[in-house]
């Protein structure tokens, strides 16, 4: 049983759930995240972040060496915590705090720039020292988030006067375990936006004079292609927990497409949703959601050069696609092994179970035998 910790510093409510927006790059997680940040019942940072799935991480770490080896004390706690945080672009957040503004990318070639009024010095006190003061069973990922969150929300001028029911992480794939997340949060709802991603990303690399082919040379690749093999097998296993949508609905039918992400999430539509907004504030470029762009028909990088990556993409690709069916392979002759292994000792238990049974009746009978001659 998860214990709730009496919140000493802060009052939080445990009603805020996490809605998981992801996708391949340049995906349009940022334009759902825009539909979605125009109601106030959503409350969404707008950085890339990865904290569920490190606040996981850290509570499987701490749970382990605080049993196992008992040296953990509060200090410790948090200087493992601010560690795992580091390791996951928590410091860009400091970053947008002091220069008081943040990129809202449209396109490769337009972006948007907004206030950032966030004490993130403040922020930080306040959600270690609440950390510091929880009891060692009272490490777990619901209640690290629950902390984070209700202390972001505290310390972010535009956001810190509603009463919000969802925060929103925005995220590429493969930095979750989609089946540990709903574990650990069984209201979660993930949304996963589907979308040709390789012209797109290559038109932002060749925008900004870098070869469009570096593209290949990210390790995210691989989770991303494997994210995307995977997806439409955790949208039939936890219906209520994962959606796939299309990227091209979102932005051809905007408003049939938002209906079903509310419906999905569970509350009531509203036609604020068909207004993109970022920290509340309006977005003023009428592209995000008027016309899908970087395609490979308006792209600027050259025709040969396109043909040149799709295929190389189809070749790494297939290298991927490869290693991860190995994968499945190996996890699969595993299984089949260990219910071997399981059968064999079923099957030995019978068989002792017969000797001793065939020994007790032979020790029986000769009992009888001997009363018989006495």
């Amino acid at each position: 049983m998860i214990a709730t910790p009496n919140w000493s510093l802060l009052s939080m409510p445990e009603c805020i759930s996490p809605i998981i927006i992801t996708g391949p790059y340049t995906s349009g997680k940022g334009v759902l995240a825009s539909l979605l940040d125009s109601h106030e019942i959503f409350a969404i940072p707008m950085w890339h972040d990865m904290l569920i799935s490190t606040f996981f991480d850290f509570t499987n770490y701490y749970q382990k060496h605080n049993t196992t080896l008992k040296w953990l004390d509060n200090d410790d706690r948090i200087i493992q915590l601010r560690k795992f945080l580091s390791n996951v672009d928590y410091p860009t957040l400091e970053q947008f705090a002091l220069q008081k503004k943040i990129v809202f990318p449209i396109s490769a070639e337009n972006y948007e720039i907004f206030e950032f009024n966030f004490d993130y010095y403040c922020h930080t006190k306040e959600f270690f020292e609440s950390v510091y003061k929880l009891l060692p069973e009272e490490i777990t990922t619901r209640n690290l988030f629950n902390l984070f969150t209700q202390s972001f929300i505290n310390n972010f001028k535009d956001l810190s006067q509603k009463n919000y029911k969802y925060f929103v992480s925005v995220i590429e794939p493969g930095f979750y375990n989609f089946k540990e997340l709903i574990s650990q949060f069984p209201d979660i709802k993930i949304i996963y936006i589907n979308r040709d991603w390789l012209i797109p990303l290559c038109s932002r690399y060749f925008y900004h004079n870098f070869n469009p082919f570096c593209v290949f040379e990210d390790n995210r690749i691989h989770d991303i292609i494997r994210v995307e093999k995977e997806a439409p097998f955790y949208q039939k296993k936890y219906p209520e927990n994962f959606k796939i949508i299309e990227f091209n609905n979102l932005i051809n039918n905007t408003t049939t497409t938002m209906q079903e992400i509310i419906k999905f999430i569970s509350f009531q539509w509203n036609d604020i949703y068909s207004q993109p907004t970022f920290l509340t504030k309006t977005i003023k470029s009428k592209q995000l959601i008027s016309e899908i762009i970087d395609t490979k028909d308006n792209t600027k990088i050259p025709a040969k050069t396109i043909k040149k990556l799709e295929s190389e993409y189809k070749r790494k690709k297939s290298i991927i696609m490869t290693i991860e069916n190995n994968k499945y392979e190996i996890k699969l002759e595993k299984h089949i092994q260990c219910l071997k292994n399981s059968l064999k000792i079923k099957t030995c238990f019978k068989e002792v179970c017969s000797i001793l049974f065939y020994l007790f009746a032979i020790f029986i009978s000769k009992i009888k035998r001997e009363g018989a001659n006495d």
